[in-house]
């Protein structure tokens, strides 16, 4: 018999080792990857837990929804700076609003990078330029002849003419006032205690009814 010199062994417990690594390395790079529409179903049941209010949740999934089809994109990792770029520049929309749009998407960004999915906040740097234009703010003589074209011999003249210059005296805006219940309103101090169920910064705020300028209008 022939002695087996071992020159054409092959070591397959070496291969095998070599080859299970290299799987576990390809399952490792491929669950980073993150699916456009499994994060913002994520993220949305996130805000929803947070207390976001339903037009937000609204816009959240309007835009993004949006983007994903505009761009055709499928993971995250596959978001870049010109992929937004060239998102913005599709829009046939002022560039005011061109600029909502992308708050709400680079609001959703930072949370996928809170969230660990992205490692990068790339998105930080870009912006739309939009001319503001400061609205002239209202005179007592413009809010009195507003009070006196309303009838307030009416609960809903009554009404309008109570918010017309609550929002006057305080700036509150119009959403929020209408939130506005009993509890918020601090009667002995003047004062409207706001709590941030109420408000859009989730913030507590107090806002003091001035009497520093008088309107003058017909009497209720």
């Amino acid at each position: 018999m022939t002695k087996k010199s071992g020159l054409f062994d092959v070591d397959f417990t070496l291969t095998t080792k070599e080859l299970t690594a290299s799987i576990k390395e390809e399952k490792t790079v491929t669950a980073r990857y993150k699916p456009f529409s499994e994060a913002l179903g994520t993220i949305v049941n996130q805000v929803e837990v947070s207390g976001y209010r339903p037009r937000t949740i609204k816009d959240y999934n309007t835009v993004l929804m949006n983007f994903s089809k505009s761009t055709g994109v499928t993971y995250l990792e596959e978001i870049t700076v010109d992929m937004i770029y060239s998102w913005l520049d599709s829009m046939q929309v002022v560039n005011q609003t061109k600029l909502t749009r992308l708050k709400v998407l680079k609001s959703f960004l930072g949370k996928c990078f809170t969230n660990g999915w992205l490692s990068l906040n790339f998105w930080q740097s870009i912006n739309v330029k939009v001319d503001k234009k400061v609205k002239k703010r209202a005179k007592s003589n413009d809010i009195a002849i507003l009070v006196s074209l309303i009838d307030k011999s009416t609960f809903i003249g009554l009404r309008d003419v109570t918010a017309i210059l609550t929002m006057y005296k305080t700036g509150i805006r119009i959403y929020t006032l209408g939130q506005l219940n009993e509890r918020h309103i601090d009667w002995g101090n003047k004062v409207l205690v706001l709590d941030g169920a109420v408000l859009k910064n989730h913030q507590l705020n107090r806002l003091t009814v001035t009497h520093s300028e008088t309107i003058r209008s017909k009497p209720f």
